[in-house]
């Protein structure tokens, strides 16, 4: 037990040593109480020696944390003075006033920064204390009037802990019920599990009472349970009373008083110091385990971090240069992974193919060619020609128009996937990580900016293209294209139709209902087989996509007709079928095109070119070592993270050395 406890006193003074925070909790006894409770007493007879500042009100105005190491010699050593041994404790006591009237004011006040003190005795036994500030309930003086909030949160800090053991002291002349270390306890504590119940001042309580109820646990039961204590009172140490002597007349009490002689081997000083020892070996054979793999995991993490920040930056221009292709080879070869979906990381290119060949196509499907041309559009074009004889019933620079009027109502959808890839890109850029770029947040934000600027470059030339995709589709209007609709059956089926059926032709084309994938001999199919009176619209076997249905002529202003003659209305049909008919090829050229040109001249282009123009723009006249400097905090956190690794290792090295001591 004392190989163990002594290891984990070694650990703890290690990590008190430090500068830097590492989460290693180790099993420590937290004192708590109200002023005046006899905490102080408790923890000098503890130890066997007077050390701690006395007085009125508020004294211990800082944690203090007492490690305890059973040593032949006897001298006592702050943490904040390592090379000042102290052996005589009446110095130690002048310190301890010193160094809080430094941290916290000569006043009342108090600070959370804890007092380190190791104290080296063969009076005391291998453990850590931790004394803290006695709970109040109003300020007195200069206090803050929350002190008593302060306190307590400071107080909770502690209690907290999973691995704090609480010894919960209380006046045995007051109401156990009215406790404040037994309340405070509860709160973080609330079975009772790791709290250890003091009750002092037994001594001088009213005749006729006991604590005997207390101490057995029949009135606030704990697991660890209660030990009852006679600590010197006020003249005892004004008299010089020595601890030693005390603890005599404190046993003969125990053995005497005829309330406590049932329990006078559980009860007293050393009763309390062995309870603390056999508690405290329970908690760290319990936790040890955990400990011990918190220490490996936290070494795992700071070696991974201390792998990020890199070494410092060489001052030679060469390798600083080397750096920087590096960066941005890593950068450049995760942009082009993340487009071409070959990283878990990022799904950018999982969008990117669902703009370019869902969105696209979904977009392209709600544009309506025909709801932009009009009939009366129709028959100014026509002008002055009758009948319908010929290959067209217009002139081919009417018809021209006509088609480039649809073919342009693609042109949105189509620079608006565009846009969104472009978008795509340029979210990636600030998305992808590298070690480097906390470091070098200059760096970082260069080879964004550089990127931005490449992908705006590409984005126009790309925009330049689908702009020329669009000339060429309007340009030259294809009348020979082998899926164009034309031929002299089409026009002896028109003139086939009756009225009805002419308008209700009319208002199918007028909705965009003609698909490319109908021949036009399908188109009229419903009326040149005899089933259907000269009077009836189709209402089955649709020609149109997916049986879609229409409004019945005429119901809509926007689909009245203003053919004037029959002759007209066969026209105005005709020329719609014409004039869809080429949308259809149209169509299909651009939603095949502009996919291809944003894949090859923005995507592409970005990936081929990317590496080389950063380089080039960062090594050349933008070079500067500026570009590669951490700044302060990079190389503090270095710092601290190779302090940690150290402290680890160092700790990792005590538990190592226990267990071989022990095998």
């Amino acid at each position: 037990m004392e190989g163990l406890l002594a290891t984990v006193n070694e650990l703890q003074k290690l990590i008190n040593l430090s500068h830097v925070k590492v989460d290693i909790s180790l099993p420590q006894i937290v004192v708590v109480g109200a002023q005046s409770a006899g905490k102080s007493s408790v923890l000098e007879s503890i130890i066997g020696k007077d050390f701690l500042p006395r007085g009125q009100g508020i004294v211990t105005r800082m944690p203090l944390i007492i490690q305890c190491h059973n040593n032949e010699e006897e001298f006592a050593i702050f943490q904040h003075l390592p090379d000042v041994i102290i052996k005589d404790f009446a110095k130690v006591r002048d310190e301890i006033i010193a160094e809080t009237n430094k941290n916290a004011g000569s006043k009342k006040a108090i600070v959370g920064k804890p007092i380190l003190l190791e104290i080296y005795s063969p009076l005391v036994v291998n453990i850590t204390l931790v004394d803290l500030p006695g709970l109040t309930k109003n300020p007195v003086g200069d206090q803050p009037r929350n002190i008593s909030a302060l306190i307590e949160e400071m107080v909770l800090e502690y209690i907290k802990k999973e691995n704090a053991i609480i010894l919960a002291i209380s006046p045995g002349n007051n109401d156990i019920a009215n406790s404040d270390a037994l309340k405070i306890a509860r709160d973080v504590d609330p079975r009772g599990e790791r709290t250890l119940g003091v009750i002092t001042k037994l001594d001088i309580m009213d005749k006729g009472t006991s604590a005997i109820s207390v101490l057995l646990g029949e009135e606030y039961p704990l697991t660890h349970g209660y030990v009852g204590v006679v600590c010197r009172s006020q003249d005892d140490i004004n008299n010089n009373v020595s601890i030693s002597d005390h603890l005599g007349e404190e046993a003969e009490f125990f053995s005497n008083n005829p309330d406590y002689s049932q329990i006078q081997d559980q009860a007293g000083i050393p009763y309390l110091t062995q309870r603390l020892q056999e508690i405290l070996f329970e908690k760290l054979r319990q936790t040890l385990p955990r400990i011990k793999e918190g220490i490996d995991s936290q070494l795992e993490q700071r070696n991974r971090e201390l792998e990020n920040y890199g070494d410092p930056i060489s001052e030679n221009k060469a390798l600083q240069q080397n750096i920087i292709i590096k960066i941005v080879d890593d950068y450049s070869r995760f942009l082009e992974e993340a487009v071409e979906g070959r990283t878990d990381k990022d799904d950018t290119g999982t969008k990117i193919r669902k703009i370019l060949f869902t969105l696209f196509e979904d977009n392209l499907k709600k544009v309506n060619p025909m709801e932009e041309i009009t009939d009366n559009e129709i028959l100014e074009e026509i002008g002055s020609t009758n009948g319908i004889h010929g290959t067209l019933l217009i002139p081919g620079q009417s018809f021209r128009k006509l088609s480039k009027k649809t073919i342009e109502s693609i042109r949105v959808p189509s620079f608006k996937i565009l846009e969104l890839v472009k978008e795509s890109l340029l979210t990636l850029t600030q998305k992808i990580s590298n070690p480097y770029f906390s470091r070098f947040k200059d760096l970082h934000r260069l080879i964004c900016e550089i990127t931005e600027k490449i992908i705006e470059d590409k984005y126009k030339n790309t925009y330049d293209m689908i702009k020329r995709i669009f000339d060429m589709e309007k340009n030259y209007i294809n009348i020979h294209h082998p899926d164009f609709i034309g031929g002299r059956k089409a026009i002896e089926e028109i003139e086939a139709l009756n009225e009805n059926q002419l308008k209700f032709q009319a208002s199918n084309l007028r909705a965009g209902l003609f698909s490319p994938n109908q021949n036009f001999e399908g188109l009229f199919k419903p009326f040149s087989t005899g089933l259907l009176s000269s009077q009836q619209a189709p209402a089955q076997s649709s020609p149109f996509p997916n049986n879609q249905k229409t409004q019945p002529f005429g119901q809509s202003p926007a689909n009245k007709t203003i053919a004037a003659n029959q002759s007209e209305l066969k026209n105005i049909v005709l020329v719609r079928i014409l004039v869809n008919s080429y949308f259809w090829i149209a169509r299909k050229n651009i939603g095949d095109y502009v996919p291809k040109a944003i894949i090859s001249f923005l995507i592409h282009d970005v990936q081929e070119s990317l590496k080389d123009l950063l380089i080039a723009e960062l090594l050349g006249e933008k070079f500067n070592e500026k570009l590669l400097d951490e700044g302060k905090i990079i190389p503090k956190k270095r710092k601290d993270c190779k302090e940690a690794i150290a402290l680890l290792k160092g700790a990792k090295n005590i538990l190592r050395n226990w267990n071989i001591s022990n095998n």
